[in-house]
């Protein structure tokens, strides 16, 4: 019935070219011919098909055949509601779709017989997509490891510039790496005759491939101050050094060279439209997104890491805080026997060198102090007199280091007898030193012996304290016993008893430096206003001076 309609529409395009059916001569090439015949209504409802705009709508969706069979069902459906057949409104549209060639007249028949039937014609059921052999994912997760490693690898590369590494040296390493990768990765896929397997590996590669690109572009990032010195306290580092001119011509290089690589790998015609055909979707944006979540793991995962480190180590010592608070408020009425070998604090010094003499242990003297006594009975016992450093920071090296020698301007006026004697501990040996003040024994203290910097067996040490006197408080690494009258502190390389009136004699002396630190900042202060009033007052005399030369040059001329 249309196919004079259908032969008549083709020939008009055929002769006149697509673009006619947008011209007002379209319709009278028409209307002259017999194409109507023997229904003229079929020329009115033509006529209303061009003024709502339906043959321009169909003809501009050449080639797209889907949708303009989808577009032909939708304005037969519209012109229906405004009182025209709908099955002519079809075959007039189908009569355009067919003239432009997006459709054939099958088309136009199997859409009427769908339409008479009210069922849609049957489609060809989609073949089943067998899997891919076991040796193919293998080499795609093979393929995909490697590059993995080429993109996330190179970018974490960079950080070796904060460890001394330069640019240029940097930039070489990861171009031979991913060049090598690109390189292998063409010769496969020319090798490669499976297309289905190729278009798959071309979508998951893909998203690495625009990676390596961002990991070489990254490289300019480092020619920026600011930039450096964000990425060097990202991993929590020392800043890296500025790149120099040379690493940035080698960087333009690689860029170049990384990128088209990467595009040789995807294909070498790089049109939209021939990678969309070599692309799926589904496994580019898998690949994607998990590249991407790879990249929010390295530009993320050092701050919450050191975050989260920093928050367990908060905790740690706000917990220690308490505890200590609670260990020191249970034993601050507690007055405690601070005694070592029956030598205890506050006793008279000549009592205390008795305690000593009595001592017999065996011990390896091949380290010790002369003695000013010259009986060699006596030359495990040695006599000094001491001062204390000036050092409140370091409290406890203030005993363990006590000065022995003349005292100096840098110490306390604090300054008594020092006695030294090797002994055994528990199985090991140490020094005992005896602190005297005022004819009584101050503080007692026990080192490793002479030659050791740690005792050889400290958790012995700090078991045998902790059944006797508890659990320590802790300070770092100094465990710790306070009480009312003073208090023992061990360590690896140290155990003290010393009274309360030590912290005391420590926060004085740290008062002092502090106060002593004011001082020193404004006599710089005083002196540095003086020698600018001097150097003004020198200027200003020198100006004068030049003007009265000049004056007597003026005279003398």
């Amino acid at each position: 019935m249309y196919d004079k309609l259908f032969d008549t529409v083709s020939q008009i395009v055929k002769t006149y070219g697509v673009a006619i059916i947008d011209d007002p001569k379209f319709w009278h090439i028409l209307s002259d011919s017999y194409s109507f015949s023997p229904d003229y209504s079929i020329r009115d409802t033509f006529k209303e098909c061009i003024t709502k705009g339906y043959v321009s709508q169909i003809a501009a969706l050449c080639p797209n055949r889907k949708k303009t069979i989808a577009k032909i069902e939708f304005l037969s459906n519209e012109a229906n509601k405004d009182g025209l057949k709908d099955a002519v409104v079809s075959a007039i549209l189908f009569s355009i779709a067919i003239g432009v060639g997006t459709c054939n007249r099958n088309d136009f028949n199997n859409h009427s017989s769908a339409n008479n039937s009210g069922t849609q014609p049957p489609h060809n059921p989609r073949p089943h997509k067998s899997h891919f052999k076991w040796y193919e994912y293998f080499i795609a997760c093979g393929i995909y490891l490697l590059g993995l490693i080429a993109s996330i690898g190179a970018t974490i590369f960079y950080s070796a510039i904060c460890m001394g590494w330069w640019l240029f040296f940097i930039l070489i390493f990861m171009g031979f790496g991913q060049a090598a990768f690109l390189g292998c990765l063409m010769n496969y896929f020319d090798s490669l005759k499976e297309q289905r397997f190729k278009k798959f590996l071309k979508s998951i590669i893909a998203p690495i491939l625009i990676a390596i690109v961002a990991n070489a572009l990254l490289s300019f990032g480092f020619f920026s101050e600011s930039f450096r010195m964000w990425f060097s306290h990202h991993i929590h580092c020392w800043s890296c050094d500025t790149p120099t001119i040379l690493s940035f011509v080698l960087a333009i290089f690689y860029v170049f060279f990384i990128s088209f690589g990467c595009i040789g790998c995807i294909d070498s015609d790089i049109s939209l439209t021939n990678l969309k055909k070599n692309i799926s979707k589904g496994p580019f944006w898998s690949s994607l997104s998990f590249i991407l979540m790879c990249y929010c793991v390295i530009i993320f995962g050092p701050n919450v890491s050191l975050h989260i480190e920093n928050e367990r180590i908060l905790s740690q010592e706000i917990q220690k805080s308490e505890l200590n608070d609670s260990l020191k408020r249970s034993r601050s009425n507690i007055v405690q026997d601070l005694s070592f070998r029956g030598i205890g604090l506050g006793i008279s010094i000549d009592t205390a060198k008795g305690f000593i003499s009595n001592i017999k242990d065996t011990v390896n003297t091949e380290y010790y102090i002369e003695t000013i006594a010259p009986d060699s009975d006596e030359r495990e016992i040695t006599y000094h007199y001491y001062t204390y450093f000036r050092d409140p920071e370091k409290k406890y090296q203030t005993l363990t280091q006590a000065y022995t020698g003349e005292p100096s301007s840098d110490t306390w006026d604090l300054k008594g007898e020092l006695i030294e004697k090797d002994i055994n501990i528990d199985n090991q040996q140490v020094r005992l030193k005896l602190f005297e003040q005022e004819g009584l024994v101050y503080a007692i203290v026990l080192l490793p012996k002479y030659g050791d910097y740690h005792f050889s067996d400290f958790q012995s040490l700090k078991t045998l304290y902790t059944k006797k006197y508890g659990n320590p408080e802790i300070e770092g690494d100094i465990f710790r016993w306070s009480y009312k009258n003073g208090f023992i502190a061990i360590s690896e390389n140290l155990i003290i008893y010393a009274p309360d009136s030590f912290d005391k004699l420590i926060d004085r002396a740290y008062k002092a430096k502090q106060e002593a630190a004011v001082r020193q900042i404004e006599e710089e202060k005083f002196e540095k206003r003086k020698n600018d009033s001097i150097n003004a007052e020198r200027v200003r005399e020198d100006s004068i001076k030049r003007i009265r030369n000049h004056q007597n040059a003026i005279n003398d001329i």
